[in-house]
């Protein structure tokens, strides 16, 4: 089974804080895990992202819907 879980929320809420721990939990049950940072302001982690807002990955991918 395949989910999706979409972090949101102001700054300072707790999401950097969740993500390595779901990133943890997944690891010990050996699930496959993708973990797409699209804050271009985020400046540290825990973790690493599989694709990053701050690098032409993640530019590639904000921009895809508007052709840009």
């Amino acid at each position: 089974m395949k989910c999706l879980q979409l972090i949101i929320g102001p700054a300072g809420s707790g999401k950097s804080t969740y993500c390595p721990v779901m990133f943890d939990h997944f690891q010990s049950l050996h699930r496959a895990l993708e973990i797409v940072n699209l804050d271009p302001a985020a400046e540290t982690f825990n973790y690493t992202p599989s694709v990053d807002g701050q690098d032409g990955s993640g530019t590639n991918l904000l921009n895809a819907s508007t052709g840009e």
